[in-house]
């Protein structure tokens, strides 16, 4: 710096610190496009990574570790809940709703990741407790064919049917919810995550994963 001062005058040192603040804007800026562009293509690029996990020869259960780890190191501003199980080609016979990739009939399996960002309050469960919720879903998952007992409007028997009973009890019940599974039994399902507040229910017909805010 001094010499440049000798060189150039007194305004070489302005000029330098103006030129270096410069280019340490345009790298800043440059990293938050990266960053942001990877947060506004989540979705895309977490089909693309859950396409990639289920190329790989691995049990149920290695699977949805495997999916788990990975996502968790390149999404790590969302809360994650992987389930992976036996291919299903019977629709009526499972259901995934809320904020949800998906992957099915892929190297004879299915698999799916919720997503939710992350925040500061890990949530209430004032409005529904989680007793009331457990029980919620055990009473669902004993049925094979779903009731009208919540007053819901449900269209055909199955798994969606009986999703759509679990959503409007939470929902008449205010209580905020951000993933459902129902799955039939015995498809050999694993389930993995980094989130603490799931309740999952595995009954005589269903396996109920629910996810609360």
């Amino acid at each position: 710096m001094k010499v440049e001062t000798l060189l150039r005058g007194n305004d070489a040192q302005t000029d330098v610190e103006q030129y270096f603040a410069s280019n340490i804007a345009n790298i800043q800026n440059h990293i938050n496009d990266v960053r942001d562009r990877c947060v506004r293509e989540h979705g895309a690029n977490m089909e693309n990574d859950l396409e990639k996990a289920l190329s790989a020869s691995q049990s149920n259960k290695e699977m949805a570790a495997n999916i788990r780890a990975t996502f968790v190191s390149k999404y790590n501003w969302l809360d994650l809940y992987a389930i992976v199980f036996d291919d299903v080609t019977d629709e009526r016979r499972f259901s995934v709703s809320g904020n949800v990739v998906q992957k099915l009939h892929f190297n004879k399996k299915c698999a799916a990741v919720f997503y939710h960002n992350k925040t500061t309050d890990s949530g209430s469960l004032d409005a529904f407790s989680n007793n009331e919720t457990r029980a919620l879903t055990s009473n669902y998952s004993k049925y094979a064919k779903p009731t009208n007992a919540v007053n819901c409007s449900t269209n055909g028997v199955g798994a969606k049917a009986v999703a759509d009973q679990i959503a409007c009890t939470l929902d008449r019940n205010a209580t905020a919810w951000w993933g459902l599974a129902v799955v039939r039994r015995f498809v050999d399902l694993w389930s993995c995550c980094n989130y603490e507040k799931e309740v999952m229910t595995v009954g005589d017909a269903w396996t109920i994963c629910l996810l609360l805010e």
